[in-house]
């Protein structure tokens, strides 16, 4: 799947390189390393140039420290001198300890220095001219504070076998991290997208997890990968002691049986967060294709639903001015020149029955006549609603859609400049909706669209909280378990939870 929103957005690009392939079997580890791969792909095609700020996010967030305390220095000539003393400066010379550590952090250094230097791209001196380096204290592994030093190469500046990845060199001192620039903004880039989801930000253990994972997604070199670089970070609810009373954590394998269970059982949630958010984020891509092709649906093919007739009755515009939907949410409303005014006052009384229970919104216009020559995706209509003129048109010779339309109104009007059924939230129900819709349903695009899986789900829901309430404005729950639309809901008791949770905010 090309998730081009992501490379759009946070990017700047307008089409992505490359596909991202992900199967049923997938984990959060294998999510985020082939997430981690596809947008570093395209990450060089950027139009604009890397912010610092966009640097400091990042490693503010891999070493849980503030991104502000992050001081981000251009030129690395100081960091591989020979004269490490001047630079670091954060020891007395008269230290023998202190002493010990300067030679261990030269040694790194000058490893480094050696290092970059294989590749023939780039001169020792360009390299070390392009590079940025940071330096702070971290208490991100062992709860124990830890200095580290960061050096960001330039793109490729690498060895070709390395392929920009993680170098990292573990010493007395504390860590010396080093990571190719196209390689950790991949990561900003992923990091900043699984927050936009709602994957960090869920919860402060699971956060945790997920930052466990993305450290696992580290592009690190196989001969040091987990022997200088710590992945898993402190978690103090997972740490206790043990049946002879030894203070233990949950990574020693000492742990109470009670401990870890409910580690792996935590660590579980949020792997699945983590495959939920990516399918939020390219659900995101079909949602966008499927309300465009919707709104086009309801251009000029539908626009004389919502047109005012001329020579309407007097009686008829006397019913209009009396309605008792005025005042509760419609500003206006419109009668064919031959409603039947008796099948219309049941229509209102129904309406009087489930007033209290639709929350109210600003509907210009609601009109009855006869739709029999308006179709959408494809489909005769017993009502519509108009995005764009902020109106439902209901036939009332079959008026039972008249909820589903509300629905409509409530998922684009409730909230100025947001649609319910664009958030991200409502995507794990659409993902859910389409593995339970059936392949054979005609124009099958059509009833994925988000807008109508909402007003699908909210008559579903509204059914569920008023299950005996006598009203013709919204089908009986059997009606609905029999068809083919509203099947999926009824067929997953994951999916029905969901969605009666999700609309709960929309019942009175």
């Amino acid at each position: 799947m090309a998730i081009t929103s992501i490379m759009r957005d946070k990017i700047g690009i307008d089409k992505s390189l490359g596909t991202l392939t992900l199967s049923d079997t997938e984990n959060a580890n294998s999510i985020i390393k082939k997430g981690i791969r596809f947008i570093n792909r395209n990450v060089n095609k950027r139009k604009t140039p890397v912010s610092n700020k966009e640097v400091q996010d990042i490693l503010g967030y891999l070493f849980q420290v503030n991104a502000r305390d992050v001081e981000l220095h251009l030129g690395a000539e100081d960091v591989v001198s020979e004269d490490i003393y001047s630079f670091m400066k954060r020891f007395s010379d008269s230290q023998e300890e202190e002493r010990k550590r300067y030679g261990e952090l030269r040694k790194q250094f000058t490893y480094l220095a050696n290092d970059m230097a294989k590749n023939h791209e780039l001169s020792k001196d360009e390299i070390k001219k392009r590079t940025i380096w940071s330096q702070f204290t971290s208490t991100y592994r062992e709860g124990k504070e830890m200095f580290v030093t960061v050096l960001i190469t330039p793109p490729n500046a690498l060895e070709s076998s390395r392929n920009g990845a993680v170098f990292s060199y573990r010493g007395i001192e504390g860590l010396t991290f080093q990571i190719s620039l196209d390689r950790l903004i991949s990561f900003w880039v992923l990091v900043d997208t699984l927050r936009e989801v709602g994957v960090i930000g869920d919860s402060e253990t699971g956060d945790k997890f997920v930052l466990e994972f993305i450290h696992n997604g580290l592009p690190q070199v196989a001969s040091l990968q987990k022997k200088h670089w710590g992945y898993r970070p402190v978690f103090d609810e997972f740490r206790g002691k043990n049946d002879y009373g030894n203070e233990v954590s949950v990574f020693t394998g000492l742990a109470p049986k009670a401990m870890r269970e409910e580690y792996f059982k935590e660590r579980k949630k949020a792997d699945e967060l983590v495959v939920k958010g990516f399918k939020r984020a390219y659900r995101t891509e079909l949602n966008i294709k499927a309300m465009d092709d919707y709104a086009k649906g309801l251009g000029k093919s539908v626009a004389t639903a919502f047109e005012t007739k001329k020579n309407i009755p007097p009686k008829i515009q006397e019913a209009m001015a009396k309605s008792k939907f005025l005042g509760k949410g419609f500003k206006f409303v419109e009668l064919d020149e031959d409603t039947d005014l008796e099948k219309y006052a049941i229509v209102e009384e129904y309406f009087l029955q489930v007033e209290d229970a639709l929350p109210k919104v600003p509907i210009q216009s609601l009109r009855f006549r006869k739709l029999g020559k308006h179709r959408v995706g494809g489909l005769s209509v017993s009502g519509l609603f108009s995005p764009y003129f902020q109106s439902i048109a209901i036939d009332l010779r079959m008026f039972g859609s008249f909820v589903h339309e509300y629905a409509h109104a409530i998922d684009y009007l409730l909230t100025k400049g947001e649609i319910q059924s664009m958030s991200y939230e409502f995507t794990d129900i659409l993902n859910m909706y389409e593995e339970g819709l059936s392949r054979k349903i005609h124009n099958i695009s059509y009833y994925l669209t988000p807008t109508e899986v909402f007003a699908r789900g909210y008559e579903v829901a509204f059914r569920a909280k008023y299950e005996e309430l006598d009203t013709g404005l919204v089908p009986e729950v059997e009606a609905m378990r029999g068809d083919t639309a509203y099947k999926p809901f009824y067929q997953n008791e994951e999916l029905y939870k969901a969605v009666i949770e999700f609309m709960g905010k929309y019942i009175n």
